[in-house]
């Protein structure tokens, strides 16, 4: 396993054959607001929903690891205790709460429009965007931030600026303000959210998006009206990678969406993510069911010889080592980079 510049990743990238394609993890939008898309405002928001002796007794702020150790707690119950069912409801009242409390602060502290991204970040976050044309990005995020972006240089009247953008949404042949989309469009899909996001909304089995035009609420104003009337966004925030996968399979466009990552060729970078095993669902099915990727490379943050980066680096050469039992053709070349490398938000010299 190699380490390398990211400007030296792209370069072998773009040397190679099929495109590029880009993974988001947290770190993306967290490198542009990192006072909202943070541990620091759920831990406030579990506190005051008197949820926090749950986070300190297993010394995390970390939801999906909480939520994790619930759904353990059920399985051991269930095995021990026959008759525990007033328990095991008690804990699929947490489970639910731990959930809504999740959505519910991350739609409180978004950024209100497009405009709290200024147009030099912007402009930077369109030059690493433009990297992957031709490709597939997938992201793990909730949040708004990858498609303002791609709004914002959408209808732009100077082509060089534009961003090819396709998530799969279509306008309803049955009412032109109702966004919804279809079964089929992953084939031409060039987005996905594999975890879905804040203005994707599963409504009676319809999958919908919220758009902000003609003047009415902002999305973020939808999403807070969606919440006060009991409709969710689609979110998958389940504990482990076995329920996560559940909840994926469940949903057409999250099966969809999960589907197509089988079927990539040529390179993907992974951004932002620090490969947690509550993902493992996504990249299992990378490394042994995808049979034409045939580069990985994956940006880590900060200090190379940190803990938290020695735990990603163990995990990544136990991927290399387990891809000895693939045949020849089906391995991936894993190479590491350094994230600040990319300086997605402030890179316009």
């Amino acid at each position: 396993m190699e380490y390398k510049s990211f400007n030296k990743c792209i370069e072998e990238a773009k040397e190679g054959k099929g495109h590029c394609h880009l993974m988001l993890g947290n770190g993306f939008s967290i490198s542009l607001f990192p006072n909202i898309f943070n541990y620091s405002k759920l831990k406030e928001a579990a506190k005051l929903k008197g949820l926090q002796p749950l986070f300190d007794s297993f010394q995390t702020n970390d939801y999906e690891y909480v939520m994790r150790k619930i759904i353990d707690a059920k399985i051991v119950l269930s095995a021990i205790d026959k008759k525990g069912d007033s328990l095991i409801q008690h804990l699929d009242d947490l489970y639910c709460k731990l959930s809504n409390t999740l959505i519910e602060t991350i739609a409180t502290n978004h950024p209100e429009n497009p405009f709290a991204i200024t147009e030099q970040q912007y402009q930077s976050c369109r030059k690493f965007l433009s990297l992957f044309d031709g490709g597939k990005i997938y992201t793990f995020n909730y949040d708004l931030l990858l498609y303002w972006v791609f709004m914002h240089f959408k209808d732009s009247s100077d082509p060089k600026l534009q961003l090819s953008c396709d998530d799969g949404f279509r306008t309803s042949t049955n009412n032109e303000d109702n966004i919804v989309w279809e079964i089929g469009a992953e084939r031409i899909q060039t987005i996905y959210y594999i975890h879905g996001a804040l203005h994707i909304v599963s409504n009676n089995h319809v999958i919908e998006k919220c758009i902000w035009k003609n003047g009415q609420q902002t999305i973020i104003e939808q999403v807070r009206r969606n919440l006060l009337n009991n409709k969710l966004p689609l979110f998958v925030c389940e504990g482990s990678r076995d329920h996560k996968k559940e909840r994926i399979h469940s949903n057409g466009y999250l099966a969809r969406s999960f589907a197509s990552m089988k079927s990539i060729g040529g390179s993907l970078f992974i951004f932002g993510h620090s490969i947690r095993d509550e993902d493992d669902h996504v990249f299992d099915l990378i490394l042994k069911n995808n049979k034409t990727l045939k580069n990985l490379f994956i940006g880590v943050y900060g200090d190379y010889k940190s803990s938290e980066n020695q735990k990603i680096i163990n995990k990544l050469h136990l991927w290399d080592k387990n891809q000895n039992n693939l045949a020849q053709k089906s391995r991936k070349k894993i190479t590491v980079y350094q994230s600040e490398d990319v300086n997605v938000w402030n890179n316009i010299s």
